[in-house]
């Protein structure tokens, strides 16, 4: 067994640090934040009503809701759910999506509050 005092001890922990804040720095500059898109429901309408995403990434929906009266923020296609109270934001994480179109509404008025998320 190899074994170190001193000087030679404290060189070979420092070279081991600095690779294993290395290998982490590395880690991080690879994971990318997912892109966050705005989105306003005011009356029974979204703006945009629609969003284009790219296809394969996760993303962020930040919904800020104008009207006194809370909605609830759905979409069975993208499996989110979410209640926002009146004049106030939430924020959704969104799983990546293939391509292709997917709706969402505020289930408090379903028939008239209602988008599309694109992802190409």
């Amino acid at each position: 067994m190899l074994c170190l005092h001193g000087a030679p001890k404290r060189a070979l922990i420092f070279v081991s640090a600095g690779f294993s804040l290395l290998a982490f720095a590395s880690l991080a500059v690879d994971a990318k934040d997912p892109m966050t898109y705005e989105m306003t429901l005011k009356g029974q309408a979204f703006t945009p009503a629609e969003l284009k995403v790219p296809a394969g990434e996760p993303f962020i929906i930040k919904l800020k809701n104008e009207n006194d009266a809370p909605a609830e923020f759905e979409s069975r296609e993208m499996k989110f759910e979410k209640v926002v109270a009146g004049h106030s934001e939430i924020l959704t994480r969104v799983k990546a999506l293939p391509g292709g179109e997917f709706e969402f509404y505020d289930e408090y008025h379903e028939d008239e509050a209602r988008g599309t998320v694109v992802s190409e």
